[in-house]
Formats: C-alpha cells, sequence, structure tokens
C-alpha cells in the first residue's frame, strides 16, 4: 500500500472544492457502525448460501438464508417511506417486483458527474416555458428582504457572481420550516444574486438534453448543508455526523475503509474508475483509495476521452469536473464560476459517450452536491436518518437532524434506454444514485439512508433503445467573452 496522507489529500480537496476555509475533524461516537458491518456480512454469507436458489421474483432473508417472495411497489414504496429497511438490505428487497434487479438492468456502463451548487430553479424553474412538465417557480416568486421588502425572482444577466451562503445554519434559516423565504437574508448585503436564475435561452444544451431525455424535479441534495458533506454522502450515504466543510475524523475513516461505493463496486466484481480533472472526494478514503491497486484507477478526464473513444470504458466511471481552478474559469460551476462553462465541459463528456461503441448499453447520470444557497421554492421532504451518528453541531448552529433531504438540485439521466421526454416526480436525493449501482450490482445498502432510497428506475424502459442512434442536442453558448470577463474579475 502506498503511505498517503489522508489529512494532506483531505485538506487539499476540502480547501479547493468547497472554496472556503477548513476546520478541525470533530468527535464521534465508538463503534458507529458496528451493527452495519454486522448486517452487511450477515446478508453476503445468506446470498453465499442458503439464497442461492432465489429466484428474481423473491428476495434472500439473510437472518434465515431462505428466500421470500418481493412484494408490489406500492406497498416497499410504504415500507421506503416508513424508514423499514436499514444496512445490508439489498433492493430485491427494498423496491417493488415490478422493477428489474441485477443482470435484469442491461446497463453496462454508468458514467456518474456531479457538478456544483445550484438548485432547481435557478437552472429548471422556467422550464415549462420551454416544453418541460416540471415543478417550475411559480408566478411572483420572491423573497423579503432584511426591511421586508419582497424581491422577485429574476432572470440573470450576470453569468458570474460571489458565493451564495450555503452551510449548515444559513441553509436551514433558507428553508425556515418550509416557508423558503431566506434565501435573501442570508446573504445580505447583496442576497438578490439568489434570486437569479437562468433558463432555456441560457442553458442550451442542458434544456435540449433535458427535452430528449429525462430529468427530474424532485430531486435533492442529501442534508440541508454545504458541499462536503453531501458529497460524503454520495460516496458513503452518510457524512459520519460531519454538518460543515472540516475534514472527517481519521479514526473515523480508518474504521469505515469499506464503507464507500467504490469498495461495494469491488466487492461485486464491477470495474470502477475515478476520471478527475485535479482533487476528488474519493481521496478522503486513503485506506482504499491509496492501495496501489486503486490508486492507479484515478485517471485524467483525458483518459474519459480516451477510454470512450476505445469502447473500453469500466462499469462506472466517476467524472469529475475542476474544484481547484481560480474564480470565474472553474468549470464546476460553483460560484463564481459561470454555468456556461461547465456546461461545455459537460456537453464534451456527453458527446464522447454517444460518440462510444459503449454507448449501446450505458447511462450518464448528471446531478449537483447542493444547492448552493440559490432559490428554490419546493419544500424538501423528510428522508430517514442513515445511522446513529448525531450531527455535530456547534452552540450557534441550528439546531437539525440528519431526518430531511436537502433544497432540489438538477438531476438529468442520459441513456439509450431513456423514456423520451420522462420528468419524474419521485422523491429522490443523492444516494439515490449509488442506490442505482447497488440495484443493478446486487450490493446491499451502507446505511439506512441508501437502503430506502429510490434507484432511479423510472427513467428507464428496458424493453427498448429509444435512443440506440443517439439525437443531435444543441450546442452550449460559446460565451467566450463572458466567461473571459468573468476570469477577469474573480
Amino acid at each position: 500500500m502506498r503511505k498517503v496522507s489522508w489529512f494532506l489529500l483531505g485538506l487539499a480537496l476540502v480547501a479547493a472544492a468547497c472554496g472556503g476555509k477548513t476546520t478541525g475533524a470533530g468527535t464521534t461516537s465508538d463503534g458507529v457502525d458496528a451493527a452495519a458491518d454486522t448486517a452487511i456480512d450477515v446478508a453476503q454469507d445468506a446470498t453465499a448460501t442458503g439464497c442461492a436458489a432465489c429466484t428474481a421474483s423473491q428476495f434472500c432473508e439473510p437472518a434465515t438464508a431462505t428466500c421470500k417472495d418481493r412484494v408490489d411497489e406500492a406497498t416497499a414504496a410504504g415500507q421506503r417511506t416508513g424508514c423499514a429497511f436499514g444496512p445490508g438490505d439489498k433492493a430485491d428487497r427494498t423496491i417493488g417486483k415490478e422493477w428489474p434487479v441485477g443482470d435484469a438492468i442491461p446497463i453496462k456502463h454508468f458514467v456518474i458527474v456531479m457538478m456544483e451548487n445550484r438548485s432547481f430553479d435557478s437552472y429548471f424553474g422556467a422550464g415549462k416555458k420551454f416544453g418541460l412538465d416540471v415543478d417550475g417557480f411559480p408566478d411572483g416568486a420572491s423573497n423579503p428582504d432584511a426591511t421586508g421588502k419582497a424581491v422577485p425572482i429574476f432572470h440573470t444577466a450576470q453569468a458570474c457572481i460571489a458565493d451564495v451562503a450555503h452551510g449548515w445554519t444559513k441553509t436551514h434559516q433558507q428553508i425556515n420550516g418550509g416557508k423558503m423565504d431566506g434565501f435573501v437574508t442570508t446573504n445580505d448585503p447583496d442576497g438578490t444574486r439568489a434570486m437569479g436564475y437562468f433558463d432555456g435561452t441560457d442553458l442550451l444544451f442542458y434544456y435540449g438534453a433535458a427535452q430528449a431525455f429525462g430529468i427530474s424535479d424532485n430531486h435533492h441534495c442529501s442534508v440541508q448543508g454545504p458541499t462536503w458533506i453531501n458529497r460524503l454522502y454520495f460516496a458513503s450515504a452518510t457524512s459520519f455526523g460531519l454538518t460543515a466543510n472540516k475534514l472527517p475524523p481519521a479514526d473515523v475513516m480508518d474504521s469505515h475503509p469499506n464503507q464507500l461505493i467504490l469498495a461495494q463496486l469491488d466487492q461485486a466484481g464491477a470495474d470502477w474508475r475515478v476520471y478527475k480533472t485535479d482533487l476528488s472526494e474519493f481521496m478522503l478514503y486513503p485506506n482504499y483509495i491509496a492501495q496501489d491497486a486503486n490508486a492507479a484507477r484515478l485517471l485524467s478526464v483525458d483518459d474519459f476521452f480516451k477510454d470512450a473513444a476505445a469502447g473500453t470504458l469500466p462499469a462506472v466511471s466517476f467524472v469529475q469536473p475542476s474544484f481547484t481552478t481560480a474564480g470565474g474559469g472553474r468549470n464546476d460551476e460553483h460560484p463564481p464560476g459561470t454555468p456556461y462553462t461547465g456546461e461545455q465541459w459537460t456537453h464534451k463528456i456527453v458527446t464522447a459517450l454517444m460518440a462510444s461503441p459503449n454507448w449501446k448499453d450505458s447511462a450518464h447520470i448528471q446531478t449537483y452536491d447542493e444547492h448552493g444557497g440559490f432559490y428554490d421554492h419546493a419544500v424538501p421532504p423528510p428522508a430517514c436518518k442513515p445511522d446513529d451518528m448525531a450531527p455535530q453541531l456547534t452552540a450557534t448552529d441550528v439546531k437539525g437532524e440528519f431526518d430531511g433531504m436537502g433544497v432540489r438540485v438538477p438531476l438529468l439521466v442520459i441513456s439509450p434506454w431513456s423514456k423520451p421526454g420522462y420528468v419524474s416526480h419521485i422523491a429522490t436525493e443523492n444516494t439515490s444514485v449509488i442506490r442505482l449501482l447497488q440495484t443493478r450490482f446486487g450490493l446491499g445498502a451502507m446505511t439506512a439512508r441508501d437502503a430506502n432510497a429510490w434507484p432511479l428506475l423510472d427513467f428507464f424502459d428496458f424493453s427498448k433503445r429509444a435512443f440506440e442512434t443517439p439525437p443531435t442536442l444543441p450546442e452550449p453558448r460559446a460565451m467566450t467573452d463572458v466567461i473571459a470577463a468573468c476570469v477577469k474579475k474573480f
């Protein structure tokens, strides 16, 4: 194993990706997921023994190593809402028998992209005007400023702005118990910038992809808080108690080396690669990622283009934008980076996939880690607490639990099996993406959060490839002068 400092890797990543200072690691309880590890081990042992003969209409009951009949989706959905499932539970138990699992899902190549810091309304709130059947912002939507004066939403001409508040306390104040009225006051004296939005005249490629393939208007980040904790949910279905952009405690990371979607994929024999521009959140799992065989799978985005062209993409590709490029030139769409720079980068990724020999059995899934402080009108729904790790809050933090989803963010699904022009209204969040991977590759949940997550299967119709020949999507706007001005400004 390569000797790698988890602290140095993590410090660099969090400082760059989150656009702010990192602080010292907090503390957590001992033995936080011993029960989770046990449940996963029991599930694996049962599958290897008494449940080997289970049919597609059955699931394995690990406690007794017996096969039981799968329930219908209406029943399963109610169970998920009630947080009935936990670590080790596989999708054949947690979703209805109407839906395929394992090899019945013909996707062989997943391309997963997570951009940064944009709310659904800030990108697709105007979607109805462009033929998208989405729950966009209502007419006359506004937020009060510090004097109580209404600040309406507005179609912004500003491609780049100063960052908008999105920490734990500020996000809870923005949501304000479901009133969704704190987006301006949490950013005074210039909080009006949080109310600006882009539309289909700006984001030509994103809107074109949504119109042709699939989009969700009920997809959320995992936590009502900032970047890092949401990316931990994306990797491990928990933030290990963290509520702020600081490093996970070393002892926690050391004791959870396999609570990671990459480790799960390895258990299933599903090859993965991380195609990074500079850094990656997966680098904060040193006991796993620093192993020679795994470190060799941290490649560059240029390698993604080569592998796509050669038709040698792995089962799962995590393709990641730049988190360290300064100011207006960053392409992860985190302010002051522009939507246009990120859209251009995404267009290259999707175009390469569509031209690849792997296209015919692939799926591109793109979302955003959190809302970045931008306005959204939809009240976040409840969510299952992932584990017994309580939020690590300071005396000045708003009190809360890990029992609710965060603010809505965009989610695009692009695949030959996409339902044309589909809009999903099912409540999902970051762990739904990894739940899809677990569903495809027969993996158990890591926590109660991913165990009860819907795995995005409604986006697909596996009876036919509606897009066996990929459609021609609009080119993103060049915006060369605008981007150059943003780079100069920031």
